[in-house]
């Protein structure tokens, strides 16, 4: 038990030692100790004020104004591909709000240094943050108490990355530009490629048409021609030589005069040989010596106006001339938006106020303290040295 004691006591003392050797020593050095941390709290100042800040910008993307839709005229009078501003306005705007295709205008804009990082996956986590720090918002104005969209759009960016922010912003807004551009050439030559593969089938589908026609045709004369060839050897037959359905009178005036002998629902359901062998085998005559079939054909003319009408169609050859005139064939003439203002973007300065103010707070309260500790060490040494 007392061998415990004992042990407890030496413990008790070397604690005492250990602490009276610390303030021994902070009692000594206190003047250098809050030199020491009064430096350590005015650089955290300077630093939080000079340094914790962010930059904006912010760029308005404006519709191009009347005179770059102006080049287009020659191309929208055709009809087929007409191209306004509102929609190329709008397609710009997607392509920004897509976040692949922001990460890839980032990109474009070289403003990250593909070198300064050891492997892709870093390089790519870059650029995906500055795609979060940039924020595309829609423009909208108070009316009657009532939030209304204006259809424009504010590109901004609000961050601190050691960037140049101006390449940034200009590089993102001509990519996008130049998506554009892209994205309705593509859309251009899928549309011709779809008239054209329409005209193709469309005209397959007529010829085919105008095969069977003809084929129809014979089909039909061979049919016609047995039919008769059997009717007339009924009326001869039956001596019957001429109609006896009804009589035709060539002596009173310009036109014959025809007498129906039975009504025409009655002609109808009555037996062909009635007609007589002279003009059933004068069809027949008629039918074996005819050199062109097409008159006979009935649906002939419509299909083969409409086969003609595709051959000699140019819409799509005006059309390819007309592109090449407007701006959308040249990268340089090209304009989704108003772009006369995209190489003046401001920047600002944002001071982070708040976690400035944070630290003043926690700076203030730190050197009370160590304010309080340091005017009553020099008492507590004096009595720790009169004790020992």
């Amino acid at each position: 038990m007392d061998q415990t004691n004992k042990q407890t006591l030496q413990s008790d003392d070397l604690i005492k030692i250990d602490f009276s050797i610390l303030f021994r020593f902070i009692a000594l050095a206190y003047k250098e100790i809050f030199f020491s941390i009064l430096t350590l709290c005015l650089s955290a100042m300077v630093y939080f004020y000079f340094f914790s800040y962010s930059w904006q910008s912010n760029i308005r993307l404006v519709q191009a104004n009347i005179f770059e839709a102006e080049k287009y005229i020659e191309n929208n009078q055709d009809g087929y591909f007409k191209i306004d501003q509102k929609s190329v306005y709008d397609i710009f705007v997607a392509s920004l709000k897509d976040s692949e295709k922001l990460e890839q205008f980032i990109i474009d804009s070289n403003v990250v240094d593909k070198k300064k990082y050891s492997n892709h996956e870093k390089y790519i986590e870059q650029i995906r943050l500055l795609s979060n720090r940039i924020k595309l918002s829609e423009i909208t104005i108070l009316e009657d108490k009532k939030t209304i969209k204006t259809g424009q759009w504010v590109l901004s960016y609000n961050g601190f990355d050691d960037i140049n922010i101006k390449q940034l912003m200009v590089g993102v807004i001509k990519s996008a530009n130049e998506f554009t551009r892209q994205f309705l050439l593509d859309r251009y030559d899928r549309q011709v490629y779809l008239k054209n593969k329409y005209d193709e089938y469309k005209s397959h589908d007529l010829k085919t048409e105008i095969k069977n026609a003809h084929d129809d045709y014979k089909r039909q004369t061979y049919d016609r021609i047995e039919f008769l060839t059997e009717q007339a050897k009924i009326a001869r037959s039956l001596n019957i030589s001429n109609n006896t359905l009804e009589t035709m009178d060539f002596n009173s005036g310009e036109k014959p005069v025809v007498t129906t002998l039975l009504n025409e629902k009655a002609i109808e359901h009555q037996p062909y040989y009635l007609h007589g062998y002279v003009s059933i085998e004068k069809e027949i005559e008629l039918i074996k010596n005819r050199k062109i079939d097409t008159p006979f054909i009935p649906v002939l003319f419509e299909k083969e106006t409409a086969q003609r009408s595709i051959d000699q169609d140019l819409t799509i050859e005006r059309s390819k001339d007309s592109i090449k005139t407007s701006p959308l064939f040249t990268k340089e003439h090209f304009k989704a938006i108003d772009m006369s203002g995209i190489n003046q973007t401001n920047l600002k300065l944002l001071t982070n106020t708040n976690v400035l103010y944070l630290y003043l707070l926690f700076a203030v309260i730190m050197g009370i303290c160590l304010g309080l500790i340091i005017h009553h060490l020099p008492n507590y040494y004096q009595t720790l040295k009169k004790n020992s």
